[in-house]
C-alpha cells in the first residue's frame, strides 16, 4: 500500500545532530525505511526552533540550505515536490518540505515569498510560542490570529502554500477556517473527544477541515493518543507543557509507548465525524519522545490488519494512507 506522511522531522533533527547518511541511520525515517513502508511521498518539517533561532531568518536559513543542500546532493534518490506535476511514477522517494512554526517570516510578505521560493509548500502557522501570526494552543483559547496572520493566510493562498493548524489555538483555527478560499491540514493531531488535549481537534474542527477539503494528519506521539500517562498526572503534564519545561515532559514522555490500538482509535472517530475523505497520516516521527509499538515508519503498513478489524474498506485504507492526500495536493499545488 502506497503511503505519504504529512509530517516528520527527521531533516530537523539530522541538521541538529550532522547526519549526513540519508539510506541508512538510527532515525524513525531513512531511506531504507522508507522502501520498506512503500512510500510514495514524504512531507520533511523544517522546525523554527525559536530557542536557537530567536526567530530570526538568518539563523533559520541555516536549517534550510541544509534540507534543500541534502535533497541536492542526493537528487538521485529524491524528488523534491514543488507542484502536482513534479509528482510522477519514478523510482526516486519523493519529498515536499514544510515549515513547522513561520515565526522567522516575522511580520513579512517577502519572507513568505522566500519560503515559496526555496520550495516550502506547507506552513505550520505556529508552535508552541506566539509570533507575529498568531497564538499557539498552549494560551487564552480566545485570540485569533493576529492582523498580520490574516492576511498571512491569504497570500499563502494566492502563492500556493498549504495552510497547516497544528499546534495554533482554537481561535486562530476559526480565523482560518473563516478566511482561506483553499483547502487548508491539520498536518499532525488527533481527536480531542479521545484524549482531551489543546493540540487536538474538537469535532466541530474536524467537520469543518473535512467541508473545506483538507485532511487531517493523526499524529503518533502517545500524549496526544492517550490520557493515561504513567508516571504523572494530567495536571502535571499540562503545567509542564505551560512552562514549557520539555526537558522534564520528554523524560516522562520517553516511557511511554505509543500503541498501534490508539491510533486506530482516533482514525476510527475522525472518519466517523468528518468523512473518509478527511483522513491521513501525519505521524510527527523524530520529532516525538515515546518509544513506538511499530519502532518506526516502516511498521506503518503493521496498521491494515487492525484498520480492517475496526471496519474500515479497501477503499477508505487507500484513501488514508495516501489518496487523500494525493487529492490534497492535487487541489493545492
Amino acid at each position: 500500500m502506497k503511503l505519504i506522511d504529512l509530517h516528520c522531522d527527521t531533516f530537523s533533527r539530522m541538521y541538529e545532530n550532522n547526519i549526513l547518511n540519508v539510506e541508512n541511520n538510527d532515525l524513525h525515517i531513512d531511506l531504507n525505511k522508507l522502501i520498506k513502508a512503500d512510500s510514495y511521498l514524504q512531507v520533511f518539517a523544517l522546525f523554527d526552533n525559536k530557542d536557537k533561532t530567536d526567530y530570526k531568518l538568518e539563523e533559520f536559513n541555516k536549517l534550510i540550505d541544509f534540507a534543500f543542500d541534502l535533497i541536492d546532493k542526493n537528487k538521485g534518490k529524491y524528488n523534491l515536490i514543488k507542484n502536482y506535476n513534479d509528482i510522477e511514477d519514478t523510482h526516486k522517494q519523493h519529498v515536499l518540505i514544510s515549515v513547522e512554526d513561520m515565526g522567522s517570516v516575522d511580520g513579512s510578505f517577502e519572507n513568505i515569498k522566500y519560503y515559496y521560493d526555496r520550495g516550502i509548500r506547507i506552513g505550520t502557522l505556529t508552535w508552541n510560542y506566539e509570533n507575529t501570526l498568531g497564538f499557539p494552543n498552549t494560551m487564552d483559547s480566545s485570540l485569533g490570529l493576529k492582523k498580520f496572520g490574516k492576511e498571512a493566510v491569504e497570500y499563502m493562498n494566492k502563492l500556493g502554500i498549504i495552510v497547516d493548524v497544528s499546534h495554533l489555538n482554537d481561535g486562530g483555527f476559526y480565523d482560518v477556517s473563516d478566511i482561506t478560499k483553499k483547502p487548508f491540514i491539520s498536518s499532525h493531531s488527533c481527536s480531542r473527544e479521545l484524549c482531551n488535549h489543546t493540540r487536538n481537534l474538537k469535532d466541530d474542527m474536524i467537520r469543518i477541515i473535512a467541508d473545506k477539503g483538507g485532511v487531517i494528519g493523526i499524529n503518533f506521539y502517545s500524549l496526544f493518543l492517550n490520557e493515561q500517562i504513567s508516571g504523572a498526572t494530567k495536571e502535571e503534564l499540562e503545567l509542564l507543557i505551560k512552562n514549557k519545561n520539555y526537558e522534564k515532559l520528554d523524560e516522562i514522555i520517553g516511557k511511554q509507548v505509543s500503541k498501534n490500538e490508539d491510533i486506530v482509535k482516533h482514525l476510527s472517530h475522525i472518519k466517523n465525524i468528518g468523512g473518509s475523505d478527511v483522513i491521513a497520516f501525519g505521524s510527527d516521527f523524530d520529532g516525538i519522545s515515546c518509544s513506538l509499538e511499530m519502532k518506526d515508519i516502516s511498521g506503518v503498513p503493521s496498521l491494515i490488519p487492525l484498520l480492517e478489524k475496526a471496519g474500515f474498506t479497501g477503499t477508505e485504507i487507500e484513501k488514508l494512507y495516501y489518496k487523500n492526500t494525493l487529492r490534497l495536493f492535487s487541489d493545492c499545488l
